[in-house]
Parts: structure tokens; C-alpha cells; sequence
């Protein structure tokens, strides 16, 4: 299913290429700003699959999954090597969305200042659309990224990405693919922007 896929965007995404890294793990070439539907569909396909794979963000690489999918959510901690009671941040692809799934004390004019970026917002669950996310933490960090392909991909998959950055916990974030290579084999897939980055404000 996977090789149909990333053939499907080598056929139909002018300027898109894949390469295997590794022979598990397909390389999509992506534009962050301007994605091909290809390869957002590519990528929304194996997040709804329950799989885990790397994408670029406004800051850093990062890892993802479904954040609604319980068991896909565990497997990102695995690949991140991050013990549980460390929480998730999610990425929604819309700044509208965010009150959907979490409490913001502040008035909507603030909240559109402050996203979309590079931000995270720590802000409480929302009590009407419920992430049963590990450890249930009292504070959810929330990302409407400065980036076109997350937050289109974030729509696609009709709900929220939970997200962390792609390296080994407590390892240096990546602003390239050549800095996370040793996650290759615990994911379905990288999407690779090129190099990205100056780091996130939390």
C-alpha cells in the first residue's frame, strides 16, 4: 500500500521525488509553503493507517501521528524514546479550530497575534472534544504552524496531529532529514522540506 502511495506522488507531483533512505522508510520530497495534493494525501492516508512519520514544521522537523488515535499516539512516544508523563504538543490547521480543542482565556483578536507561528500555547483540554492523550495532562500545547503542509495536512486528516520534534528525547532537534536518519526505521515515512528552522518558542 505504502510503495502505491509514494508512487502515486512520484507520477503526479511535478518536482516531487522519493528515495529510499532506508528500505522501510520512503523519503518524499515536499514544498512546506506550497505542498502538492499528492503528497498531503500521501501523508493524511498513513496518519489515518495509524502510522507515525516526519514531517518539516515552521521550526523544527518533527514527528507525528493522529492524536485521536490512541495506540498511534503510544507508537510516537516509542519512536521518540519520551516517557509518558511528558506531554504531547498537537498541531491543528486552522487558528479557528483551536478553541474547538482547548480552553483559551483570551480574546480571538489575541489569539490570531499569536498564531499562526511559532509559538506553542499551553492551554487547557478542551472539556467537550476530549484527546485521551497518555498521562491525561491537565495543560495540552497547542501549534497552528507558520508552514502550509502540516496545517494542510492537520486538515485533511480532519483533526488534530499530535506532534513532537523528531530526535531521540533529550537528543538536539533537527533542521534537516541527516540529523534524525537513526528514527528512519521506526517510521512509515519522512517528508522532507529541505533544511528548516531556527528553533521554537514555547
Amino acid at each position: 500500500m505504502l510503495r502505491s502511495l509514494v508512487t502515486t506522488v512520484r507520477l503526479t507531483s511535478r518536482g516531487t521525488h522519493t528515495k529510499l533512505a532506508d528500505p522501510a522508510c520512503p523519503v518524499v520530497r515536499v514544498d512546506g509553503a506550497n505542498p502538492s495534493n499528492s503528497a498531503v494525501d500521501t501523508a493524511a492516508r498513513l496518519l489515518l493507517e495509524g502510522h507515525v512519520v516526519a514531517l518539516p514544521t515552521d521550526t523544527l522537523y518533527g514527528v507525528a501521528a493522529d492524536a485521536r488515535n490512541k495506540q498511534a499516539v503510544r507508537q510516537l512516544y516509542n519512536v521518540k524514546g519520551r516517557a509518558e508523563r511528558k506531554a504531547l504538543a498537537i498541531c491543528l490547521g486552522q487558528v479557528s479550530q483551536v478553541r474547538d480543542w482547548a480552553q483559551v482565556p483570551f480574546s480571538d483578536e489575541l489569539l490570531h497575534d499569536l498564531l499562526p507561528g511559532p509559538l506553542t500555547l499551553l492551554l487547557r483540554p478542551s472539556l467537550e472534544r476530549h484527546l485521551d492523550l497518555p498521562g491525561n495532562p491537565p495543560l495540552v500545547g497547542v501549534r497552528v504552524p507558520g508552514l502550509e503542509f502540516p496545517c494542510r495536512l492537520a486538515d485533511e486528516l480532519g483533526g488534530p496531529l499530535a506532534l513532537t520534534s523528531a530526535n531521540l528525547s533529550g537528543q538536539p532537534s533537527a533542521l534537516s532529514i541527516d540529523e534524525f536518519q537513526n528514527l528512519f526505521p521506526l517510521l512509515q515515512a519522512v517528508f522532507d522540506g529541505g533544511i528548516i528552522g531556527k528553533g521554537e518558542i514555547i
